[in-house]
């Protein structure tokens, strides 16, 4: 679906213009609700409208393992190399 991929663009580019605020030596807590206050609502705005497919899931899992990837600085998943 075209606006779950534009919703993704949107929600990618609100974390990379605060990306110093989630790398940082903040409290990881706070991180995390800073995050789904920024970003999750960006990439969700609408989502209870979305059919969504198996891709369009797949989809925005790996948006929300980039995230956690970008904010910890570390692979989500200790000896697994990404692509």
């Amino acid at each position: 679906m075209k606006e779950i991929r534009s919703r993704i663009e949107m929600a990618k580019k609100v974390f990379m213009e605060k990306k110093k605020l989630f790398t940082g030596k903040m409290d990881l807590e706070l991180k995390k609700r800073i995050m789904k206050c920024l970003v999750w609502s960006v990439a969700l705005y609408a989502a209870e409208t979305w059919t969504l497919t198996q891709t369009e899931r797949r989809r925005l899992e790996s948006f929300e393992m980039w995230m956690l990837q970008s904010r910890d600085s570390m692979p989500a998943c200790p000896g697994v190399r990404p692509l």
